[in-house]
């Protein structure tokens, strides 16, 4: 679920401000309504490039935070000491 939540909130984000880039959510929008200016094989190798670029970085920060909940609830359980901070 959290994988989920930060591929949405990063695909919602413009990484390129300067540029006439847009974020991924709205490259979809501009998809589906036809309103590209290259081929369709084109917009969806785009489409597919950037939903990676998006997706790899959230699964590894999900996966390292959940390891990270783990290990502290793992810590709560066994009786050994929390760590303070």
């Amino acid at each position: 679920m959290f994988t989920l939540c930060l591929f949405v909130m990063a695909g919602s984000i413009n990484w390129l401000p300067e540029s006439k880039a847009l974020a991924y959510w709205p490259m979809w929008w501009s998809f589906l309504s036809g309103n590209y200016g290259c081929t369709v094989t084109d917009f969806l190798f785009v489409l597919a490039a950037w939903g990676l670029l998006l997706a790899v970085p959230s699964i590894v920060f999900a996966w390292a935070c959940q390891a990270i909940v783990q290990v502290f609830r793992y810590a709560g359980q066994s009786g050994m000491p929390r760590l303070q901070g």
